[in-house]
């Protein structure tokens, strides 16, 4: 009945299963963590590829029961979402349409995605941007990463501190996700006060992604430090305060 269901809603969404975008250039398509993944023709030659993601958690929302493109950060539709599946470019979902049920809903991600010499690329938040190279880094078994904070007290100093001198243990809070992003850990209250940090241990898989430290939230400014993939899994220390962390994958990822 589901695999009904699944036909039924690929084919109410006229959707076409092969277009120009990448199927008939890349092999080994699959989605895993909201990533999608290919390794793609380069159009140098017949054989040369290079292995790629697009992070679709940010791209794709589901609005009531349907698949969806979104240029925000947050298109946020594996929350919502299950039994996903993928079949050349089409990835099809279960999806909770408000507190009616669920749906089978598709989408073409070919309609957003193509191949851009060897890159698997989009053009949901704008203009495509082709990388001038190809990252030496291989694509990440785990997409996941998680953020302890060393040495944490509050922020503006005029406000009272809660302070953990410790080492980078959390701190009493932590981040944790598998997309690009930017964390800034503001308190849940009325005003801007925020928790610093002045170390931090960067859980992840090795060599997978860059964290980048800022002293200004939203990762504006100039950073401070910036945490090569390398040197993951270690607490690092620095000359001063962070008040944000910029997260980005070091493989090839849109």
């Amino acid at each position: 009945m589901a695999s009904r269901s699944l036909a039924l809603a690929i084919a109410a969404a006229g959707l076409t299963l092969a277009q120009s975008g990448f199927v008939d250039e890349c092999t080994g398509l699959k989605v895993e963590q909201t990533y999608l993944f290919g390794s793609c023709l380069t159009g140098t030659d017949a054989s040369s590829r290079i292995d790629s993601t697009v992070f679709l958690g940010s791209k794709i929302t589901n609005r009531d029961g349907h698949l969806e493109w979104t240029a925000g950060s947050n298109g946020g539709y594996s929350s919502s979402c299950s039994q996903c599946s993928l079949e050349q470019a089409v990835l099809t979902c279960e999806c909770q349409k408000g507190s009616d049920g669920r749906l089978w809903t598709s989408i073409n991600l070919e309609e957003r995605v193509s191949n851009y010499d060897g890159h698997l690329l989009s053009n949901v938040t704008g203009s495509v941007n082709i990388p001038e190279g190809n990252s030496p880094i291989p694509v990440a078994n785990d997409f996941s990463w998680r953020l302890l904070p060393g040495d944490t007290s509050q922020w503006p100093s005029n406000t009272p501190p809660v302070a953990n001198p410790g080492p980078c243990d959390g701190g009493g809070y932590t981040a944790s996700g598998n997309s690009p992003t930017c964390i800034t850990f503001r308190w849940p209250v009325s005003g801007e006060i925020y928790n610093a940090f002045q170390g931090m241990n960067p859980i992840a898989a090795e060599n997978a992604w860059t964290f980048t430290i800022y002293d200004q939230p939203l990762c504006a400014g100039a950073p401070i430090v910036e945490i090569a993939p390398e040197e993951a899994n270690t607490c690092h220390t620095f000359s001063k305060k962070g008040l944000s962390v910029s997260i980005q994958p070091a493989w090839n990822s849109d």
